[in-house]
């Protein structure tokens, strides 16, 4: 029989003995072993935690017996590295027990360890996209747990471009709720604490939502300096790693297990996101102006527009912003219904290509680097979702430059090239090779 649950996909699901399923009389195989062996460790952890509840799991000391369970679990993860399934299985029941206990400092940093002994041990590289869609079905009252949500992050348990969804979603349909106050106390522990785990560009979207909920409200100048003071700490780590330790909210390295560890240099995706905020007050300022010259400008003395590699770059962080914020804007989905789409950062996406590509003399190269960049984003995307991969921003982006870049006459070679190169895009993401 089966000795693991699986992840629960909706809701919580109440613990199994499932030792009855077992033929009596018959010896338990690997599995079961297995999984009677992860409960008694899970029962000594258990009563564990609750020997100092107050302390800190990261402050016990080598040899502890807080340290030879994690040792112990680690032995166990590794004899079922590989399956998947079965190591989904027992980060489930940890992450379950982590939420369903009592909220303590050291339950709480003791199961997220253990999580992470688990991910390292088993090869799970999985984990916090599961783990974070696993947070997303949690009650009200478990999910905005304020210290539970910064341990994961701080253990980089989180997917954060879902996790800034989710939390973009809740402060929208509850500004003034729980969520709030995670939300704030995030901002403070993880973005502007002498030891940052996370940027503005993680938590772009909730920091939009935080602003907007600041300027509605009457007491809302404390809210919008800290917003302001998170986009300003991303803002500095240009100035180089020991700029950044020296300021708040600088980050020293690049972020393991986050859209920022892409060996991108230190500070880029901050400097991209509030450039391609400055863009969108641009059209929102001058709509009518196809050439935005100063803008350009700032993009040309940041050595963006040279076509090599730190282009690709800017590009890559440019589509992921985009489809991030357009992701983060649905509301109304359902089971069988796809909920609505805010396109307004995928459409400044397409009239900034446009501009540079129409109107700067970047022409053909320029959109050749997008597309390969743009086809690469979509494929990572729908790698790694699967079957929760949403591609309507991908479409939107790619019919607004069908629609921008199509030839007014149909003898003009750079409009028709311009095309060809969309269609070879289409191509290569055909329903075939991507859903």
């Amino acid at each position: 029989g089966r000795a693991f649950s699986s992840a629960f996909p909706e809701g919580d699901q109440q613990d199994t003995n499932e030792d009855h399923m077992r033929p009596a009389g018959a010896e338990p195989g690997p599995i079961d072993r297995l999984s009677e062996k992860y409960m008694a460790w899970q029962s000594r952890l258990e009563s564990f935690t609750m020997q100092d509840p107050s302390a800190l799991f990261g402050a016990q000391p080598e040899g502890s017996e807080g340290r030879q369970l994690m040792a112990e679990l680690a032995d166990l993860c590794r004899k079922i590295a590989g399956r998947d399934e079965l190591s989904l299985s027992i980060g489930n029941r940890l992450f379950r027990a982590l939420t369903t206990g009592q909220p303590t400092r050291m339950h709480i940093t003791a199961y997220v360890t253990a999580l992470e002994v688990l991910r390292e041990a088993a090869h799970l590289r999985r984990l916090p996209l599961e783990i974070t869609q696993w947070y997303s079905y949690l009650d009200e009252e478990r999910r905005w747990n304020r210290t539970t949500a910064e341990a994961l992050m701080r253990a980089h348990l989180l997917h954060l471009p879902d996790f800034d969804a989710n939390l973009a979603k809740s402060l929208s349909a509850a500004p003034f709720g729980p969520a709030s106050e995670v939300a704030v106390h995030l901002v403070r522990t993880c973005i502007l604490s002498p030891e940052p785990v996370a940027t503005a560009a993680d938590l772009y979207s909730t920091l939009d939502v935080l602003a907007k909920i600041a300027a509605r409200s009457s007491r809302g100048e404390a809210l919008i300096q800290l917003v302001e003071q998170a986009r300003q700490a991303g803002a500095r780590m240009q100035r180089g790693p020991e700029a950044a330790r020296a300021l708040p909210g600088g980050m020293a390295k690049p972020l393991p297990g986050n859209k920022a560890d892409k060996g991108d240099p230190l500070g880029l995706r901050e400097k991209v996101a509030l450039l391609f905020d400055e863009w969108a007050r641009a059209l929102d300022s001058n709509p009518t102006d196809k050439v935005q010259g100063a803008y350009v400008g700032q993009l040309q003395q940041n050595s963006l527009l040279k076509g090599d590699e730190l282009t690709d770059r800017f590009l890559r962080i440019l589509t992921e912003l985009a489809v991030a914020h357009c992701i983060n804007t649905e509301q109304g989905a359902a089971v069988n219904r796809a909920g609505t789409l805010s396109f307004v950062a995928v459409d400044a996406l397409v009239r900034l290509l446009t501009c540079l590509i129409q109107n700067h003399g970047l022409g053909a190269t320029l959109l050749a680097k997008a597309l390969v960049v743009i086809t690469g984003v979509l494929q990572g995307d729908a790698d790694e979702r699967g079957g929760s991969f949403n591609s309507r921003p991908y479409f939107r982006l790619l019919l607004g430059l069908v629609s921008e870049l199509s030839p007014v006459d149909v003898a003009d070679p750079s409009g028709n090239s311009y095309l060809m190169a969309i269609a070879a895009a289409l191509h290569a993401l055909q329903p075939l090779r991507v859903p």
